[in-house]
């Protein structure tokens, strides 16, 4: 998903040398990006209704486990492992909800498919590689597909040397840390954990709805709002979350709270994301390796996430991510006064 849309992002600011119109466009693409995220939270709580609610109602506890596990004390390795643990089996929808879910995401998929292949116009014609029939053609187009892979792969290697492009970095792995912490830290430790995983949906769907209105509220802004004032904010609504995420201690009584941190989670989702786009389109002449560069990154900041998920307590990652988006932030604002 990344992936796919920096590459929307990239033909937008394709051949723009503006850097207001870069920001502008970047922000209306993320806008409409983030409303159909919203659209589509809502459908996991739809599919999910099936799975038991986790509450007894004779005394309003919850599920059969201990909810001060929940949040920050949520430590997968305890259970995770463990085939019969009643909180993992809690964690877990049912088959059949399961299949409903990937079916309907693989149409999603399919549908987003069809409608670039036939919608969207194509390519710059000087970017495209030669079609399938010259591919399997002669020596000749073969010498044209490897010479312009070569250049493409020289391209990107001059691109990554930049020490602009260095100190930028590791902006787009704290964005791509802190969207696996919010598929899989915030899903199951504060969501599913305390109210169920029919209730995932819900709070994704809020948490992306703030995001498409800050989103929103930017687009209307770009000229106004510089890139360190971006970073500040996003750092400081980021460091919000993990305050939240850490101090909640949870509770019968405080079953609100997921609900208020899917808020804080959408704000900052936005300025980080906002953030990772725009740095990628402002800073750098060459956007196609620019966005080749943030995607690859991001992803590899939410692998760092996922593969610490089942083997470290939430607190940990909490001390982990709070420590890195200070080092990044303060890494972009340097690339930031190194580009003026």
């Amino acid at each position: 998903m990344m992936s796919a849309a920096g590459a929307i992002v990239n033909t937008f600011n394709h051949g723009e040398s503006d850097g207001t119109i870069r920001k502008q466009s970047t922000s209306v693409f993320l806008t409409i990006f983030a409303c159909g995220q919203a659209a589509t939270s809502i459908i996991p709580g739809i599919m999910l209704h099936d799975v038991a609610v986790r509450s007894d109602a004779s005394n309003g506890s919850l599920w059969v486990g201990e909810i001060s596990d929940c949040g920050r004390n949520d430590c997968p390795m305890d259970y995770a492992f463990e085939q019969n643990s009643d909180k993992f089996r809690h964690l877990i929808p049912t088959r059949s909800s399961l299949v409903a879910f990937f079916c309907f995401f693989g149409s999603l998929q399919t549908f987003g498919m069809m409608v670039h292949c036939f919608a969207v116009p194509g390519e710059n014609a000087g970017t495209r590689l030669p079609a399938n029939d010259a591919l399997l053609g002669g020596d000749e187009e073969k010498e044209k597909v490897r010479s312009l892979l070569g250049g493409s792969l020289s391209k990107l290697l001059v691109h990554m040397r930049s020490k602009l492009r260095v100190l930028t970095i590791p902006i787009h792995i704290q964005f791509g840390a802190f969207i696996a912490f919010l598929w899989s830290e915030f899903t199951r430790a504060y969501v599913s954990c305390s109210l169920g995983v029919d209730h995932i949906g819900v709070c994704l769907s809020i948490a992306y709805m703030v995001s498409f209105i800050v989103n929103f509220g930017f687009s209307r802004l770009t000229s106004s709002v510089s890139m360190p004032v971006l970073y500040f904010w996003g750092l400081g609504f980021e460091l919000c979350t993990y305050l939240v995420a850490y101090v909640w201690e949870p509770d019968a009584s405080s079953l609100y709270v997921p609900y208020v941190l899917a808020v804080i989670i959408g704000v900052t989702h936005a300025l980080r994301r906002i953030v990772s786009y725009v740095a990628s389109s402002v800073y750098f002449d060459d956007i196609d390796s620019s966005y080749i560069v943030q995607t690859g990154f991001a992803g590899f900041g939410s692998s760092i996430i996922f593969a610490m998920a089942s083997t470290t307590c939430v607190y940990v990652k909490i001390y982990i991510l709070v420590s890195f988006s200070l080092l990044s932030t303060t890494l972009a604002i340097i690339a930031h006064f190194r580009y003026l």
